[in-house]
């Protein structure tokens, strides 16, 4: 929440976001991954293996990191949001939807106790 109130309310450039913010992220993130991979390839039992073991620390990072991929997926979508909250209109249907969507409907759906309609709930 304190990353998406210092994320919007602020005129920049998409260059500014890549730039200041995701590659810095970036930069940060890979230099973690090294290490932590680089750990896990001193376990390995082969060459091999531990270049494997580095290569996916890297890529897809360890358990503790799963905010990583959130937090460049807001940084993405930022101006996108930033556009959206300015129009109030817009702002009270898209509140209106998530309360329907999120709590209305699934309550409503767990009251009936129908297979068919929790599915079709879940799906949605």
């Amino acid at each position: 929440m304190a990353s998406g109130y210092g994320m919007l309310g602020k005129n920049r450039s998409i260059h500014d976001i890549f730039c200041k913010n995701i590659f810095t992220i970036l930069k940060v993130y890979a230099c973690w991954m090294l290490v932590y991979g680089a750990i896990e390839a001193t376990k390995a039992a082969t060459w091999e293996i531990g270049v494997k073991e580095l290569i996916k620390n890297v890529l897809f990072g360890r358990y503790h990191t799963w905010f990583i991929a959130t937090l460049l997926g807001l940084y993405l979508i930022t101006p996108f949001i930033d556009g959206f909250i300015s129009d109030k209109a817009l702002v009270r249907y898209f509140v209106v939807l998530s309360i329907v969507f999120t709590l209305i409907i699934p309550f409503a759906t767990g009251m009936i106790h129908d297979e068919r309609a929790i599915k079709v709930v879940n799906d949605m």
